[in-house]
């Protein structure tokens, strides 16, 4: 069977991204029929493009482990549904950076992205996950990743709006030279905001 609204060369291209899961044992094959299987539902809120997005990450974690890869699918389909439209992406991408680092660590990103995203504005999430890419693929712990964009999202919930975007903004454009040094700001952002110790960061401070 195919994906109703699927083009012959989208079906293809469907039908490639869950084959691609299997390598002849029967784990891999389990989870390509999972795939297969929960495409419908992941393709009301995914393009085929973010499909094989999360068909990458699902490849490098069955190299770790098929029963992760599985656990992560299944976190996966019920975590993208709880996402605003437009999210998925940054969210899969930040997975993916994770998976070619330490596979371990994607499910636990799942499970928490959308809770992490929840105290910012709409406005700011597409910042906040481009920093979350940079972060899980430069940062020298992925774990510590984590923690940083646990403790991030926490102090930007206590910003208003304005702040809000005013410290994603400067976090993103330290994030490329000191993922460790926009993760510092974002933890400082309320109280640099304020106008106190701007001469830490003078980067910023103009």
């Amino acid at each position: 069977w195919t994906l109703p609204g699927l083009s012959g060369d989208q079906a293809s291209d469907w039908t490639r991204c869950c084959a691609r899961l299997y390598n002849g044992g029967w784990q891999s094959s389990a989870l390509a029929i999972k795939l297969f299987d929960g495409s419908p539902r992941l393709l009301e809120t995914l393009s085929l493009s973010e499909l094989d997005l999360l068909g990458d990450v699902l490849e490098h974690l069955g190299a770790l482990s098929y029963p992760l890869a599985l656990s992560c699918l299944d976190t996966a389909l019920e975590m993208l549904s709880r996402l605003q439209q437009g999210e998925q992406e940054g969210v899969i991408r930040t997975a993916q950076a994770l998976a070619t680092r330490n596979p371990r660590y994607v499910r636990e990103w799942w499970t928490e992205a959308p809770d992490l995203l929840r105290p910012l504005t709409p406005s700011c999430r597409a910042g906040f996950l481009r920093l979350a890419r940079a972060i899980a693929a430069e940062y020298p712990d992925p774990k510590a990743a984590l923690d940083a964009l646990r403790g991030g999202s926490a102090a930007l919930g206590e910003l208003n709006p304005v702040a809000q975007r005013q410290a994603v903004e400067h976090a993103e454009g330290r994030a490329a030279a000191s993922p460790e040094g926009a993760t510092a700001f974002l933890l400082s952002a309320g109280r640099l905001l304020d106008g106190q110790e701007w001469n830490q960061y003078p980067e910023v401070a103009g």
